[in-house]
Parts: structure tokens; sequence; C-alpha cells
């Protein structure tokens, strides 16, 4: 009997042979190593003092963390959400406690924290974030870890497994917040803690580009229970990567008409978009600071490479 064969389509890309790690920069220049310089890491948040002080209580970073309420309210340990392929080469989430003293960095995987029957296999990870602590009615919202994750499969072929999560803190209790048969990107937490944005593939699904990614920003509730549902509204604007400048303004990255990349900022109250980088040039992964103030990866130099629009 014959055998039915498919195939496998890949790209890869140049990888120096370095360890990538993470620093924190003053605007004078000053630098602070947050990372532990193993394997690659990238994609970090900070995690907020209220949050972190639930986290700490939670796995290995109660028994082995060695911080305390105490430790975080003197400003003596902070804490940090990044991406690191140090297990397995997986791309998947660790939480970092740096410590002032000489003890260091010490990083935890999420396995750790919550239970490798939770965080466990052949996964992907990425753009952890913190949300809730706020006020819903009468009730508290707790603090939960927001991030995309590969670990649900897809039932259709051609189909992006990446959907976005909502891990309580305080419980360890999991929820899918992306509706089943859509896949969203990038998540992103409102400075409130109410709201997430995410860049989705919600109507027209992925048609397999890699360079341009064909989504939509999204909006959801990050408590559907304590704030009445999902909410999930789909904001009129084609783009990526979305940052939140306020509860009001989103920055996100976007693709122009003469195939440079720029960064743009929406804001929901009066739904006006406008362009925050110049044109001609290519700016991408925006951070926002606040409504007036967002850090751009950009390409100071060009290479010479023609731009095939």
């Amino acid at each position: 009997m014959g055998e039915r064969r498919g195939s496998i389509a890949f790209f890869a890309t140049y990888r120096p042979p370095v360890p990538l790690d993470i620093y924190w920069s003053s605007l004078m220049g000053e630098e602070l190593h947050l990372t532990d310089g193993v394997s690659y890491n990238y994609n970090c948040r900070p995690i907020a003092a209220a949050a972190l002080k639930t986290l700490i209580q939670r796995g290995k970073l109660a028994s082995e963390g060695g911080a305390t309420a105490a430790d975080i309210d003197a400003g003596n340990v902070s804490g940090l959400i990044f991406v690191s392929e140090r297990e397995h080469g997986l791309e998947t989430l660790q939480v970092a406690l740096r410590f002032k003293d000489r003890r260091g960095t010490k990083v935890f995987s999420l396995a750790d924290i919550f239970g490798a029957n939770k965080f466990g296999g052949v996964r992907m990870e990425d753009s952890g974030c913190v949300a809730g602590g706020f006020q819903a009615g009468r009730n508290t919202v707790d603090y939960s870890l927001i991030y995309v994750s590969t670990k649900e499969p897809v039932s259709e072929r051609r189909s992006p497994w990446t959907a976005v999560y909502k891990t309580n803190l305080r419980t360890g209790e999991t929820e899918r917040l992306t509706p089943k048969g859509v896949s969203d990107l990038s998540p992103s937490v409102s400075p409130s803690g109410k709201m997430v944005a995410v860049a989705s593939f919600q109507r027209n699904g992925w048609q397999g580009e890699i360079e341009d990614l064909q989504t939509e920003i999204t909006l959801m509730n990050v408590d559907r229970q304590k704030q009445g549902g999902l909410g999930r509204t789909r904001l009129p604007i084609k783009g990526g990567w979305p940052s939140w400048g306020s509860d009001d303004a989103i920055f996100f990255h976007s693709k122009d008409d003469q195939g440079y990349r720029g960064v743009y900022r929406y804001k929901i109250s009066t739904r006006v978009t406008i362009r925050v980088t110049p044109a001609g040039m290519d700016a991408v992964t925006p951070a926002a600071i606040n409504e007036s103030w967002v850090a751009v990866a950009t390409i100071r130099e060009k290479s010479g490479i023609q731009r095939r629009p």
C-alpha cells in the first residue's frame, strides 16, 4: 500500500552565536543587567510590586525565591516576566527576581511556579504581562498573568496556533481569553489593568504571510465574570504589536503603501489615528511610555538591499 507524504515549509533567520540578554538603561546611559546570561532572553515586561507580592507566595518562588513582601516594598527586589529559550530550545516564559544585594538574579519557569501539569510539554509562549488589581463593582479582580501560548492544537490545516490565556496569580487557574477558532498575538494590558489589546487574525484568518501579518487590533475584558462578559471589540485599525499609552490611547505598528513599517497612535474616544514616526523610515514594536512618548525599534542606516513593496 502506498504511503502518502506531505511537506514541511519553514524559514530560518541568522542567530548570532552569543547569548541575548535584557538590560535596563536610564536616559543618562546608565545600564543594569536584569537577567542571568543563560540562553536567549527577550520580550520582557516588569511585574508591578503588588502583583509580585502575590506571585512570590506560589511554588518554588515561595520555597526558593528568598524574596519577601518587605523586600519588595523597600525596593530591594524587583520582578520581570520574559521569554527565554533555556528549556529544550522552546520559547517559554520565565520570571526573574532581581535582588539589589549580592544574591543577583534568580530565574524561575512557569512550571516552577504553577506546576508542570499546567506548564509542561511542547509549546511556545510570548508577550507575558500582568493584569487585574482593580475594582469591578464590589469585587476586587485578582492579578493575572496574560500571555500568548501554542499549547492547544488547532483543528484545521494552515491555521495559527497562538491564543491568549490568563493565569490567576493567586489561585493558579488558567482560562483561555481568545475565542475558539480565533488566533491572537501580542497581548498588551491597559494601565488600569482592565483591558487587553491583541493583534488578531479574527476576520480573514492566516493566509500564510510571514513578514507582514494581516492582523487587526482587538480589545477584550480581563475578567469576563466580573466585568460582565469578554467584551471583545475589533477596532477599525489594521496593524500589530499594540501598546497602551493610556486607557484611551493605543500605539501599534503597520505597513504603509510604500512598504515602510511605521508606528501609529489610535485614540479610542475620538477614533482618530495618527502616524507618530516619520514617513520613509521603518519603525516597529512600540513600547508606550504615556500618550505622548513611545519607544520604538528602528533601522538607523539602510543596508543597500533594494526594497520590495
